[in-house]
């Protein structure tokens, strides 16, 4: 089931590095070319690492969670506050990446892996 979940999450970072791809074209929002093209890349280990999980990988894709949750749940909240209205691009991340997160960690666990929050379990 895991492993099925992170195939889907691997083909969901494939759609967001086109869509970065596409921006760095055609205009989707304010954001510099530079940012788009960085997210291609991130976007494209990300795809890899939820398909192939290397050891380091839940590591490094924990510490892009937290990026991204404080990223983009700062600008929801701001325009959701100041302009009285929901960017579903920035809620979409809020809610994916900790998923995302989960399900490796799960992976990681059953792998036999230390994982962020794999600490001692008492019995």
């Amino acid at each position: 089931m895991i492993g099925t979940l992170l195939k889907v999450i691997a083909l969901l970072f494939m759609v967001a590095a086109a869509y970065h791809g596409i921006a760095l074209f055609q205009p989707v929002n304010d954001s510099p070319l530079w940012r788009h093209a960085l997210f291609v890349a991130i976007d494209l280990v990300c795809a890899f690492g939820s398909l192939k999980r290397p050891p380091w990988f839940v590591w490094l894709f924990a510490l892009l969670a937290i990026q991204q949750c404080l990223g983009h749940g700062g600008r929801f909240l701001s325009e959701l506050v100041h302009e009285g209205h929901m960017s579903w691009i920035d809620l979409g991340v809020i809610l994916f990446m900790p998923a995302a997160l989960k399900c490796l960690i799960i992976d990681a666990k059953g792998r036999g892996r230390k994982a962020p929050g794999a600490g001692s379990e008492r019995g």
